[in-house]
C-alpha cells in the first residue's frame, strides 16, 4: 500500500483538531444549558424577594425604607456596552472597625449585571473557567445561583412597560413580534449606584431594606 501524502496527514490532523474544539465547546456549554433548564422548570417554586406573595419581616422603625427618594428617569432602551466598561470590583467596601481591613458588601444592580456578565462569558470557550470558578461543578452551582438572582431582579424591578406589537416581513410574509428596543421605559437614576461603586465607607446601623439612596443620599 503506498504512503499517504502530507497533504492527507495534515487534513487528518485539521479534522482531529475540529473535532477536539467542538467536544471542548459542547460540553461546558451543555451544563450551561441544563442549568438554564432546570432553572426555568423551577419557576413555579421560586418565590421572588419582592413578590407580593413574599412577606418579609423588616425591623419597625425602619426610616431609611421609607426615606427613600430615588428618581424616576424616563429611558430609552437601545444597545448598552455596559458588561464592557464594568470595573473588575463593583462593591461597596465597609469598614467595621478601625483595625480590620474593609469588607465587600454587595450593590443588588451590579450583582445582576455581573451575572449577566458571567453567562455571556459563558458562550466562550476561552473564558469559561474564568477566576470566579475552579471546576464544573462549581461553575454549574454559580450559574443555578445566577440565574435565579436574575430572575428575582428582573421580578422585583417590575418594569410594566407596555411594549407595541411591530409588523416585520419575513420571505415577503408579514408578521408580527414584541422587540421592546426603542420604547420609552421609567427608569431609575442610576447615579448614585455608579458614585457609591468601589467607594469605602463607615459601618451604619445597617437594616433590612437599606439601598444607596435610603442610606448615603
Amino acid at each position: 500500500m503506498a504512503p499517504k501524502s502530507q497533504r492527507g496527514y495534515s487534513c487528518q490532523w485539521l479534522f482531529g483538531i475540529f473535532v477536539l474544539f467542538c467536544i471542548v465547546v459542547s460540553i461546558p456549554l451543555a451544563i450551561f444549558r441544563d442549568q438554564v433548564l432546570s432553572a426555568i422548570q423551577a419557576l413555579d417554586v421560586v418565590k421572588p424577594i419582592c413578590a407580593p406573595s413574599a412577606k418579609v419581616d423588616l425591623p419597625s422603625g425602619n426610616s431609611h425604607i421609607h426615606g427613600e427618594k430615588q428618581s424616576i428617569v424616563p429611558t430609552v432602551y437601545t444597545d448598552l456596552k455596559i458588561l464592557e466598561e464594568l470595573p473588575k470590583a463593583n462593591v461597596l467596601w465597609v469598614n467595621k472597625t478601625a483595625a480590620s481591613k474593609p469588607e465587600a458588601w454587595g450593590i443588588s444592580m451590579f450583582h445582576a449585571l455581573h451575572c449577566i456578565k458571567m453567562w455571556k462569558d459563558s458562550l466562550t470557550p476561552a473564558t469559561m473557567m474564568n477566576q470566579h470558578v475552579h471546576s464544573e461543578s462549581e461553575y454549574a452551582e454559580h450559574a443555578e445561583h445566577c440565574i435565579s438572582y436574575l430572575i428575582q431582579s428582573i421580578m422585583c424591578a417590575a418594569d410594566a412597560t407596555i411594549e407595541p406589537a411591530e409588523t416585520i416581513v419575513v420571505n415577503g410574509k408579514h408578521g408580527k413580534r414584541i422587540h421592546g428596543m426603542g420604547y420609552t421605559h421609567q427608569c431609575k437614576d442610576t447615579s448614585l449606584l455608579f458614585e457609591m461603586n468601589g467607594k469605602e465607607v463607615e459601618l451604619w446601623d445597617w437594616k433590612q431594606g437599606d439601598t444607596l439612596y435610603s442610606v448615603f443620599d
